[in-house]
């Protein structure tokens, strides 16, 4: 690796990065060279990305700056990966195959996998000169000694360490939680030139939507690094390994998150977060994707102002919606693997949460959310369609949830008026306001919220002849003393 890194640092002092004209379009960055343009040295490229802020014109154009370097010095380094790396590249298309983005004009290639734990492995895959251009732009910003080393490590078959992040919609922080397996989550940023700077850019999206969320971040693993592109002839090796958290489920634990929230928690945006490894790499939005539908956050209008000296925008108002505890991030991701288990096992509680969530769902309309939480209920209270319906889901939420007499009672009572209001709506009726419907659709949700996460602590579904006539039991012989 010695003549790697001399080989490098003389590259670096004869570089300079040529800016190019960006333009984001259907979410994709498009990137227009012209040696007109103005140019970077490796120290002008460092101090821009180590200053400037997410989203300024000034650090677009330095994360989209290509590298220009001698023509014969390019087609040393190149001879020197392959000798490196001839594990690696496949005879006859010089092409690699890697676990980051790298820099170049294009991939020849790209492969996207979602694991069960919800995380996602991305491949590329790269010709042998795009790859050096990648090494020589993260020679330029790391330095040659860390961009050999890193490249050394993986060579040796040592793992690539990076984040999966999110934008969190539904919950907020007030300081920064850390469960300390990996799983962290950052209070909202509230002005443009806090955004991480590893969010990607989506021209469907704009500064504010992205202000104002919570960012969840996974730390994640994947080895090998580098491998052979598999074709018919050479299947290559088995896929790449990627892990996280143990139990890790990330759509559980988004609602896990919902049901110690009271409220719908989902993820806006993921991405993977190459941290320093995103250096080899110009500017690109292959490192995102939405996990849900956009039409999930309906954000009410807030307020911002932008200082139009800076550019940054800030926002002046903040959704309203529950702060999450250390406390509370703890019990959520206590629950989620139970919960996770017992929704493959148990079709009705699966019915029940799916249900209660969507009863959540800011994008729905009211009617909806009765109809979905009336379905919940039925789920979770009634295991057939016989007898007053009614008068068994108010009894048996009662007596599951109510520790005395009295708050039997309210819940008894917050039951039976929702399931009639409900089930008047299921007929064709219409929500009455002034009667205090969606006062009961409110205080019914957060019964059935109860209910499905007492469950979740039982382990098992209840008894409910032995826990009504056992409570009856148990009632009489105290009268009786």
């Amino acid at each position: 690796m010695g003549e790697l890194k001399t080989l490098l640092h003389e590259i670096v002092q004869q570089t300079y990065f040529e800016v190019g004209q960006t333009m984001i379009a259907g979410g994709t960055t498009l990137i227009t060279f012209d040696r007109k343009l103005d140019k970077l040295s490796p120290a002008q490229l460092r101090d821009i990305l180590n200053r400037a802020y997410w989203g300024s014109d000034e650090r677009l154009k330095a994360e989209s700056a290509r590298p220009v370097s001698p023509d014969d010095l390019v087609k040393e380094l190149i001879e020197k990966l392959r000798e490196l790396l001839v594990n690696y590249i496949a005879t006859g298309t010089d092409h690699i195959r890697h676990t980051f983005p790298s820099s170049g004009l294009s991939y020849s290639y790209r492969n996207s996998e979602f694991k069960t734990n919800g995380l996602m492995k991305r491949e590329y895959v790269s010709h042998i000169s795009d790859f050096a251009e990648g090494l020589i732009r993260g020679a330029a910003v790391l330095g040659p000694d860390r961009a050999s080393e890193l490249l050394c490590n993986w060579i040796e078959g040592k793992p690539l360490l990076y984040r999966t992040s999110a934008l969190l919609v539904g919950i907020t922080v007030e300081q920064e939680l850390d469960l300390g397996n990996g799983v962290r989550v950052t209070p909202p940023p509230m002005s443009s030139d806090a955004l991480p700077v590893s969010l990607p850019r989506d021209s469907s999206t704009s500064v504010i939507d992205y202000l104002g969320r919570v960012v969840l971040s996974i730390n994640s693993t994947v080895c090998p690094v580098l491998s052979q592109v598999q074709d018919s002839q050479n299947p290559g090796e088995s896929p790449h390994d990627l892990s996280g958290p143990d139990g890790l489920s990330l759509h559980t634990l988004y609602e896990a998150l919902s049901l110690i929230s009271g409220n719908f928690v989902h993820s806006k945006l993921n991405w993977n977060d190459y941290a320093e490894v995103s250096a080899f790499s110009s500017i690109n939005q292959s490192n995102s994707w939405r996990s849900g539908p956009f039409f999930y956050d309906k954000r009410t209008p807030m307020g911002w102002s932008t200082d139009h000296s800076t550019g940054v925008t800030t926002l002046t108002d903040i959704d309203e919606v529950p702060s999450l505890s250390l406390k509370d991030l703890k019990k959520a991701w206590k629950i989620h693997g139970v919960l996770d288990s017992r929704k493959r096992s148990d079709r009705r509680f699966r019915t029940a949460v799916s249900r209660w969530i969507r009863s959540t769902r800011p994008d729905l309309e009211e009617i909806d959310q009765f109809i979905d939480l009336r379905i919940a209920l039925e789920a979770l209270y009634l295991d057939s369609d016989y007898g007053e319906l009614t008068f068994r889901l108010a009894i048996r939420g009662a007596w599951h949830l109510g520790s005395d007499l009295s708050e039997r009672k309210e819940i008894q009572e917050v039951l039976k008026k929702f399931y009639g209001v409900a089930s008047k709506i299921a007929h064709g009726g219409e929500i009455n306001e002034k009667k205090g419907d969606l006062e009961w659709l409110k205080q019914a949700r957060n019964v059935c919220r109860r209910g499905i996460l007492k469950v979740i602590e039982q382990k098992k579904p209840p008894d409910w002849d032995e826990l009504i006539l056992g409570q009856d039991i148990e009632q009489n012989q105290h009268c009786t003393r």
